[in-house]
């Protein structure tokens, strides 16, 4: 590195002053804290030409389980990249139950680590307030102009903390929704229009006589599944603010933070859910409850397009979703899927060139998520790839099964029996979202985190119970708001308000 410095020193002493105007123009660059600042001198200096970059290994982690092929995997990759950008990639799953205290303890100890997965429902806004990310601004304007110009806005807009970019988003779906998924040999079979279902307002007119239909005519299946959060008022709140374990959403009617237990939506499905289980309609285990299961008619998933697709897969039988409600672009969404490149990176640059090839090469992006072709996966059409006879995604040596955390997914080959216009739904669904008014506001927890704590305990004792159609409301919910405004809900409720009110006054 000293001598490859020493060798720009001398390049740059030989520059033209048009060149010097460029560094000056890299080195304002808007969206610059000290931080970003200070790098911005690095990243000029290093050589463009990949027949000047030494070679050098980054360290790439995400939650996940070892491949028995990654060492192949790897191999393959490290040869493509050696022509590109003269690096090697070490990979290294982690298992989800210790990756962020495993990961943590990597970043703080200063081991070895250069790109690592991240997410708002993780710990990315704890890991930024810790310094343990590098500022992207800069790096990716210069290492990565295709992925900005490639990537919706919005991608680059949420992951900021006062307006400094910390983590790569994924290009995925950009936008939530709530969808309601249906066995579709019943609702063939009794002819169900389940179009009709636009909103929850047509959940007790549309939907409940299709239940009743179900209960009375088709034993050993239930009519509506639910397994404890994810259930019948698991509806889609685009407004939620610090996660759903902390009281209050943003109304955009009033511009004020509500709890979420007295809306209007809230109140009318605690008493559809308290209903539907008296009347044999809701699993009794609800609460208890962990996976999907395929003798079910009805449930309640997070929509996105294929969703029917990838559960049909999972469960063994055919599901078609219908969307309820409008989907919305928030900060939660585009954060969702990270990739992050810590301080302790001795190569930040070389890991957004990474970055920058994962994102525009289809051959490299579908190479870390399939493995290599005619070993991991065979091409059944020039975009659509299945697995070898005999091997199936749980018996084939090489499926990471992360395709939605590894950067470009509309890169990706499609499986067979995927739409095979799937991403051209992708894009009109992305197109078709509502973007929140608050996209780029990331909730500041610390003030109350002794509060948010007290609540989520309180959240524990009263809401699964109540999607579940457990307590009956009347009663559950006066009960419930009282427990949690004396554990301090008022206090998070004004410092959300406090903070959302800066956000806006800082962005008009």
């Amino acid at each position: 590195m000293k001598k490859l410095i020493a060798v720009m020193l001398i390049i740059v002493l030989t520059l033209s002053l048009a060149a010097c105007g460029g560094k000056k123009k890299v080195e304002e660059t808007k969206g610059e804290n000290a931080d970003s600042k200070e790098k911005s001198g690095t990243i000029e200096e290093k050589v463009e030409d990949k027949d000047e970059l030494e070679p050098v290994t980054l360290k790439f982690t995400y939650p996940g389980s070892h491949q028995q092929d990654e060492e192949k995997v790897e191999e393959a990759i490290n040869e493509y990249l050696k022509d590109k950008i003269n690096a090697s990639i070490d990979i290294e799953p982690i298992d989800w139950s210790a990756f962020e205290e495993k990961t943590s303890l990597m970043m703080a100890t200063g081991d070895n680590l250069d790109m690592i997965f991240t997410a708002s429902w993780m710990t990315y806004y704890t890991d930024v307030a810790k310094k343990a990310y590098v500022p992207l601004n800069d790096l990716i304007e210069k290492y990565a102009p295709k992925t900005k110009e490639l990537l919706n806005p919005a991608l680059f807009e949420g992951p900021k903390v006062d307006g400094v970019i910390y983590g790569l988003s994924t290009n995925k779906e950009t936008a939530g929704a709530t969808g309601l998924f249906f066995r579709k040999d019943l609702v063939e079979k009794y002819k169900f229009d389940i179009s009709k279902i636009k909103s929850i307002d047509d959940f007790e007119t549309v939907l409940e006589p299709m239940l009743e239909t179900i209960k009375k005519n088709e034993p050993g299946i239930y009519p509506y599944y639910s397994n404890g959060y994810n259930s019948l008022v698991s509806f889609y709140q685009p407004l939620s603010i610090g996660g759903g374990d902390t009281p209050g959403y943003y109304n955009p009617d009033s511009g004020k933070i509500e709890y979420t237990q007295e809306s209007e939506e809230k109140v009318l499905l605690y008493d559809l859910a308290y209903k539907w289980a008296n009347m044999g309609y809701i699993n009794e285990d609800a609460v208890t409850a962990e996976e999907w299961v395929p003798n079910m008619f009805c449930t309640w998933m997070p929509y996105k397009p294929g969703k029917d697709a990838e559960m049909s897969a999972q469960l063994g039988v055919e599901l078609v979703g219908e969307v309820i409600g409008d989907p919305y672009t928030t900060t939660c969404e585009v954060t969702g899927s990270m990739i992050a490149i810590s301080r302790n990176s001795k190569n930040p640059e070389r890991c957004m060139m990474f970055l920058e090839l994962l994102n525009t090469d289809k051959y490299l992006n579908n190479l870390l998520n399939y493995g290599i072709e005619d070993v991991h996966y065979l091409k059944v059409k020039d975009n659509v790839i299945d697995f070898p006879e005999g091997v199936t995604a749980s018996t084939s040596n090489y499926y990471p099964s992360s395709q939605w955390m590894f950067q470009n997914q509309f890169l990706n080959y499609l499986r067979v029996g995927e739409a095979e216009d799937k991403w051209e739904q992708y894009d009109a669904f992305n197109k078709s979202a509502v973007v929140s008014p608050l996209l780029g506001f990331a909730f500041d927890a610390t003030p109350v985190k002794s509060e948010i704590a007290a609540c989520k305990n309180i959240r524990e004792e009263f809401e699964k119970a109540l999607v579940s159609g457990v307590l009956d409301p009347a009663v559950a919910v006066p009960e419930y708001l009282e427990k949690l405004k004396a554990n301090g809900s008022e206090k998070i409720v004004a410092e959300k308000q406090r903070q959302i009110d800066a956000f806006k006054a800082k962005n008009k």
